[in-house]
């Protein structure tokens, strides 16, 4: 089985991919290289979320920053959190 996975792996994202769950069935390597992939997945994935960026009061940061978080739906969330405090300028940290 693990040979086969190891020349195959895209079985693990269908036919397979229940035998993940299933401790010491697979080789840790197939198990690890499944992890990767997943992860490259994600990562592409994130590249097409936009940034989301407020604006808030450093005095009322946490109450500022919930009512502009509230509103803005799972998947705008997955993309970088940019946030200005109010009256300051911002600081290019290169990032």
């Amino acid at each position: 089985l693990n040979a086969f996975v190891r020349q195959n792996p895209s079985l693990l994202d269908g036919t397979f991919k229940s035998l993940i769950k299933v401790p010491k069935l697979l080789d840790f390597d197939n198990k690890r290289a499944w992890f990767r992939t997943q992860l490259r997945k994600q990562d592409e994935q994130q590249r097409y979320h936009s940034a989301v960026r407020i604006r808030v009061r450093r005095s009322q940061v946490f109450e500022d920053s919930y009512h502009q978080l509230r509103l803005r739906t799972a998947e705008e969330l997955k993309g970088r959190l940019t946030v200005q405090f109010s009256g300051e300028e911002g600081i290019d940290a290169g990032g």
